[in-house]
């Protein structure tokens, strides 16, 4: 028996080895997802392909406070609707809400109400504008959802891009999705006709799915994978600057970004690729998204359009997919450099990845697996079918025909299927071409002095690339101001400079290199640069001026 001593001692010991248990257990406490991360279709029994009916109500004068969207440096008065929709960037720092009642036929947000908002960012300019909705409680929810991203689709003629991309992620392996619904929107009892909510990935999406409610979800705003100052944390891991952190990437969840810049240094060591995939990404998650893509013809891709998501106590960062409204394109979003693995090059992350051989394989080969399982004729059909139904009501009557024929609906909606294939055989076309670049001109008028400079190409089959560089003072390079310049154009041209006495005067002119095998000119590439003029776009194309 133990004498009173002893029982001391015991207790003290059972009180220093029961502290040393809950930290052990505190410090071990699982990762929300180890290894592959998986969708569950539980969570998505309430969806279907009815319209579900939005009704927000704006009481006036509102309670919230912002300036007149026509001087928004102004004095503050009661918000209006008209602040909402005239709140056309996105960037800057006039963000005028409203204090609304939120309801659906068997939803509420009374007594507690929301906050409505313009959203998006291109879409902000568009004459049919897209809003968001916040709930202010976090307890009385519409399908456990909390935020509303209630978006019009205007440069989406199929109107239902956003919910078949979304629906079909739903079946495929190692990439999450999003809840989707075709909503009417009615505000103020006025019918604002046809919109797509898009589930919002935040704390909300995390409980719902039985993550932690601490892991970390970031919406990529501006991010290829590289180092920014913006993104400087303190020891703790809180942004030094959390308006500049969010221009990089926006937090929408998660107290601690220490992690993000260590994945960022070790992407941008010398350490062999894989490794980094191995310890910062999941393999089969990273190749799924680009796959994904490739197939999509998801072109708008670089530097945003994703979330990252790493669960807390976890080095692994997943890739999850948004803003698919833009997918199935018809046009090349930034000429040549969008067709195929082209469109990641610009990331130091996609780059070295990409660069090695069994990498690019398998990335293919998931397209082909995708493709047979997942996205086709049979298994889209259906689903387009059923979304066809529902929304062809609003698509006959306004507001919706008002920028949307039916003709034109139709042509979009009979391209879903085919353009799968069209992408497919797209990227495939362009295995093999050089990979994109930037180019840059240095002018020197005391002497006439220019030099043109340019980063390398990469072309994967080790054949010899040559660059053709062009200079005019038409961005369209018209044929008769081919030989206007002694010095240009030069063709054929080997390392990544040229230097030569030019005759250019002052004024504005335009170069275009061109990267090509130099034995096929039909295998070629252009420069990441673009110039945006009133005559119009021009791909691989950089102004430049001589003083």
């Amino acid at each position: 028996m133990l004498n009173n001593k002893n029982r001391l001692i015991y207790f003290f010991l059972s009180l220093i080895l029961l502290f040393l248990g809950a930290c052990q257990s505190y410090n071990d406490v699982k990762p929300s997802v180890v290894g592959n991360i998986q969708d569950t279709d539980s969570w998505y029994s309430d969806m279907n392909n009815d319209i579900l009916r939005m009704d927000v109500t704006i009481p006036t004068p509102n309670s919230s406070l912002c300036a007149d969207y026509n001087d928004i440096t102004g004095p503050l008065r009661a918000c209006t609707f008209e602040d909402v929709n005239n709140d056309v960037d996105a960037e800057d720092s006039y963000n005028p809400e409203l204090n609304v009642i939120f309801s659906t036929s068997y939803f509420s947000s009374l007594p507690d109400n929301a906050i409505f908002e313009s959203r998006g960012f291109y879409s902000r300019t568009q004459s049919q504008k897209s809003y968001g909705v916040k709930l202010n409680s976090k307890i009385n929810l519409l399908n456990k959802q909390r935020k509303f991203n209630i978006n019009k689709h205007q440069s989406d003629a199929s109107r239902m891009k956003n919910k078949l991309a979304f629906n079909l992620f739903r079946m495929i392996p190692n990439i999450t999705s999003l809840k989707t619904q075709f909503v009417n929107l009615w505000i103020n009892n006025i019918d604002y006709g046809l919109f797509t909510h898009v589930e919002a990935p935040r704390e909300e999406w995390l409980i719902n799915r039985g993550f932690n409610k601490d892991d970390t979800l970031y919406n990529v705003a501006n991010f290829l994978f590289n180092y920014h100052d913006e993104l400087a944390v303190d020891a703790v891991g809180q942004p030094i600057n959390t308006i500049a952190f969010n221009t990089v990437l926006e937090i929408k969840n998660g107290n601690n970004h220490l992690k993000v810049n260590e994945m960022v240094e070790a992407v941008e060591t010398t350490t062999d690729i894989n490794q980094v995939i191995a310890k910062y990404f999941n393999r089969d998650n990273y190749i799924t998204w680009m796959a994904i893509n490739l197939i999509l013809g998801n072109q708008d891709i670089s530097y945003h359009n994703f979330y990252l998501y790493n669960p807390k106590n976890s080095d692994t960062f997943y890739f999850l997919p948004w803003d698919y409204d833009g997918a199935w394109a018809t046009v090349q979003y930034l000429g040549k450099i969008d067709y195929g693995i082209s469109v990641y090059w610009e990331s130091p992350l996609h780059r070295k990845f990409l660069s090695i051989k069994q990498n690019r394989d398998d990335v293919y080969a998931m397209v082909e697996t995708l493709k047979q399982n997942y996205m086709n004729a049979e298994v889209m059909n259906p689903m387009i079918a059923s979304y066809e139904a529902a929304i062809k009501p609003f698509i006959l009557q306004l507001p919706d025909s008002e920028n949307l024929s039916e003709n034109a609906w139709k042509t979009e909606i009979d391209y879903l299927v085919p353009g799968i294939d069209y992408n497919i055989a797209l990227f495939k076309s362009v295995i093999g071409d050089p990979m994109p670049f930037h180019e840059y001109v240095t002018y020197q008028l005391e002497d006439n002095s220019m030099q043109v400079t340019w980063d390398e190409s990469i072309d994967f089959e080790g054949d010899t690339i040559v660059y053709d560089i062009y200079v005019s003072d038409d961005p369209s390079f018209p044929e008769a101001t081919s030989n206007k310049y002694k010095s240009f154009p030069k063709i054929g041209v080997t390392g990544t400079s040229y230097s030569t006495n030019s005759d250019l005067i002052p004024g504005i002119y335009y170069l275009k290199v061109i990267a090509r095998d130099d034995l096929n000119a039909s295998s070629y590439q252009i420069a990441f640069d673009t110039f945006y003029g009133a005559s119009g776009t021009r791909h691989g194309v950089l102004e430049f001026e001589v003083k």
